[in-house]
């Protein structure tokens, strides 16, 4: 649904304070973050690995259980 100036709000609802705050630097596109990083793309793999690293870790645990 478009805005009355016309723009489309965000689909993210994002907090105050420094919750809601961008990394310097990111033109928007990143978080702050502890790693100061700023490039989206380079988030997304940091996230994307992981994941994948979460995962794996769980299913090791599950393996262990099943034996």
């Amino acid at each position: 649904m478009q805005s009355p100036d016309g723009s489309f709000p965000s689909r993210y609802r994002t907090a105050q304070g420094m919750e809601g705050e961008f990394q310097s630097g990111s033109r928007g596109r990143a978080l702050a973050n502890m790693l100061e990083i700023r490039s989206k793309r380079q988030i997304d793999q940091l996230e994307f690995e992981h994941l994948l690293l979460a995962q794996e870790a769980d299913s090791n645990v599950d393996d262990r259980h099943m034996s």
